[in-house]
């Protein structure tokens, strides 16, 4: 089933895909929409609001730093006519981030959802979509994450995360510094980041990045050290790609068959499969 016309929020102050969902037929709930995360996580706020069942699970901590090991049994998830049950969903202290954000947020849905869904953004109309899909590859059990293939400034390519929630595009210091980016860095400042809420890092732009046939100019960049990021998903990541990427796209992400297309409104579909 698919969601039509659901309308989301994007923060001016951090912009990020806010969306409202309910929780066994309860609220609505503000939650981030963000492929960045291997987990789906619930404010303790909300839980002890709402009354559900927490447990201690052996869940490791997801791409973002909020999350603890104890899992809450929810039910079911609702965003408009889409309903999934059975997801695992972990206690989270999102403080921070709601901070960064510039708005309270109650929720984070992530990978652990978004798996069994062909998930479309459409940035400049502030619209999302979620289809689930009733063929596709069988799950392998490892957390669905989308990479990219990037150029930077004519140099590549590059391993780079899709991340909805990363207002700013990241590459790490390691990159950063073969393309020559630490001699045009410019200062520094908090990250408006789910992955790195709070954590100041010093900006750079970027001539152009492009993906497939997808591109941006001058593009803002975050330097950051991503060692950790790698190690944790087993697999080296040069950088993430932000909203202020993504902006003039719309974002179609079938996790099933791990695939990502960015499609601009008068352009033809850029398609990039993970590899």
């Amino acid at each position: 089933m698919e969601v039509e016309n659901l309308r989301f929020e994007l923060p001016e102050k951090a912009p990020m895909v806010i969306i409202e969902t309910r929780l066994n037929c309860e609220g609505p709930f503000k939650f981030l929409v963000d492929t960045g995360s291997s987990v789906t996580v619930i404010t303790k706020e909300t839980v002890e609001a709402l009354g559900f069942q927490e447990k201690l699970s052996d869940l490791k901590k997801g791409s973002i730093g909020c999350c603890s090991s104890t899992l809450v049994n929810i039910g079911a998830i609702q965003v408009d006519d889409v309903e999934a049950k059975a997801v695992p969903v972990v206690l989270g202290n999102l403080s921070t981030i709601s901070n960064e954000i510039g708005t309270h947020i109650d929720g984070i849905i992530g990978a652990t959802l978004m798996k069994n869904y062909k998930v479309t953004i459409d940035f400049p109309k502030q619209e999302i979509f979620f289809e689930q899909l009733s063929q596709g590859k069988e799950s392998s059990g490892r957390v669905p994450f989308i990479f990219v293939e990037v150029v930077v400034n004519r140099r590549g390519p590059f391993n780079f995360l899709v991340d909805t929630g990363a207002s700013i595009t990241t590459i790490t210091k390691h990159t950063s510094e073969a393309l020559g980016l630490y001699e045009k860095a410019r200062g520094r400042r908090s990250a408006l980041s789910g992955s790195f809420a709070g954590v100041a890092m010093t900006l750079a732009k970027a001539e152009c990045i492009r993906v497939g046939d997808a591109k941006a100019k001058d593009v803002d960049v975050g330097l950051h050290d991503l060692t950790p990021l790698s190690n944790m998903m087993g697999t080296p990541v040069d950088g993430i790609l932000g909203y202020n990427f993504m902006k003039d796209y719309r974002v179609v992400i079938n996790y099933p068959q791990q695939e990502v297309s960015f499609v601009r409104a008068c352009g033809n579909d850029s398609e990039v499969r993970d590899t």
